[in-house]
């Protein structure tokens, strides 16, 4: 179940924030839709694979505003490969079998990092990911990201997490914390 608040309006400006900052004040019509999500894992020895994919119905949902239309989720595939390097570290690479559109343009990323447990109440991991939809390295739009991150085990049964994304302008910069609780 899916429940999506839409609109549209022309914004003339080239800068990215400028325009997100001007659709933050827009009033959108909301629609509720049913979608679906799917994903399969195998695995074998030290291997697992992946496959998923997310918005297989493609709902669509009518915007409000200017030059009104329907706003459509596009279906996205995604697969996956980790390898088991030793019983405390894994090695992973996915990449996206589809292509989507942001706001930068057409994007299908391949993403690699590694995983560990260096102690037995600390998990660390890094990645990094790239856009394989770009043409050539000019302006930017291999949209390379670089991550850091790890888990914390506090107590039995309560993780702190935390992340940390550093990279182009255009792959997404960002940071977080968290605490979640395993039962």
């Amino acid at each position: 179940f899916v429940r999506g608040i839409a609109t549209s309006q022309s914004i003339l400006s080239l800068d990215p924030g400028a325009a997100l900052d001007t659709a933050a004040d827009l009033l959108g019509q909301a629609t509720n839709r049913f979608d679906l999500d799917a994903g399969v894992m195998v695995y074998g020895g030290p291997f697992k694979a992946g496959l998923s994919g997310r918005n297989i119905l493609e709902p669509e949902f009518p915007t409000a505003g200017e030059g009104s239309r329907e706003l459509l989720l596009e279906r996205q595939a995604r697969a996956g490969l980790a390898y088991a390097v030793s019983s405390r570290w894994v090695a992973a690479a996915d990449f996206d079998i589809t292509t989507a559109t942001d706001v930068y343009g057409d994007r299908r990323d391949a993403a690699f990092g590694v995983e560990g447990q260096p102690t037995g109440q600390l998990w660390v991991r890094s990645g990094l990911r790239f856009n394989t939809a770009a043409d050539d390295l000019i302006d930017d739009r291999r949209a390379a990201a670089y991550s850091v991150g790890g888990s914390y085990a506090a107590r039995p049964g309560i993780l702190v997490d935390g992340h940390f994304t550093t990279g182009s302008g255009r792959a997404g910069r960002g940071w977080g914390v968290a605490a979640r609780f395993v039962y």
